[in-house]
């Protein structure tokens, strides 16, 4: 691969050098001279190709790192990214599955757990559920083109949605099933995300590495008589995922 023919970088122009090589870099990715999973060439390889310094080549693959678009693999080296995903789930009430294929990509699903199960502190306050009551924890990973994306724990009151729990989660929508059997829609909800790290086992499951960022969203879902109907937790590989929103000043 001749770098200097790849690279177009003029030290007579006021654009700073690293800017210059980090737009190259960032075309040649764009373009597909560098695909998901390639190594890129190493600093000292692109220092003595495009006689530019280590400090210019770093700051320029620290944004692109930044950005997403590489990451470090140590001790290998440089690799492009696989594109994060740019979801609209702050926007819009939609399903996992119907967001996938409004993005293009094909959604899939394993069930990982399927149990009956007395409430806890948490889902009975969020659920407004006696003490005592029995909801169905559901536990799914999602996939977006054989990808592992998020891990989903959901909470569903057993009263409101009896037998539920006989549904082949796998290849039908939660959402759906809950329209047509249960007349029951969602209408509204409360969310809320924060930044986590992932254990062994999410790591596992998302085939990251344990450590690695995690985008984790709470969930609190109404219906059409404002009723919460589902408590969910999510855990989104953060390399994998980005979150738009869409502000108004009133």
């Amino acid at each position: 691969m001749n770098l200097q023919e790849l690279f177009h970088i003029d030290k007579n122009i006021p654009i700073p050098l690293y800017y210059q090589f980090k737009q190259e870099l960032k075309n040649r990715i764009q373009d597909g001279t560098f695909k998901v999973n390639d190594q890129i060439p190493t600093e000292n390889e692109f220092c003595e190709a495009l006689q530019i310094s280590r400090p210019t080549v770093r700051q320029a693959l620290k944004e692109l790192i930044q950005e997403g678009l590489l990451t470090r693999r140590k001790p290998l080296g440089t690799f492009v990214s696989q594109p994060k995903i740019d979801s609209y789930f702050f926007e819009q009430l939609a399903s996992f599955n119907d967001e996938m294929k409004m993005l293009g990509l094909t959604p899939s699903t394993t069930l990982l757990s399927n149990e009956i199960e007395t409430v806890n502190n948490v889902v009975a306050d969020a659920l407004q559920l006696p003490k005592d009551a029995k909801v169905l924890h559901l536990k799914r990973l999602r996939f977006a083109n054989h990808d592992p994306m998020v891990i989903v724990e959901t909470y569903l009151p057993c009263t409101m949605f009896p037998l539920l729990e006989n549904e082949d989660f796998e290849n039908n929508s939660l959402y759906s099933l809950l329209e047509q059997k249960y007349n029951c829609s969602i209408q509204s909800v409360n969310r809320t995300i924060e930044a986590t790290l992932a254990d062994d086992k999410t790591a596992k499951l998302l085939q990251t590495n344990k450590n690695s960022a995690i985008c984790q969203t709470t969930t609190i879902s109404y219906n059409q008589n404002d009723v919460p109907m589902e408590y969910s937790i999510a855990k989104y590989r953060g390399d994998r995922s980005k979150f738009s929103l869409k502000l108004v000043k009133k």
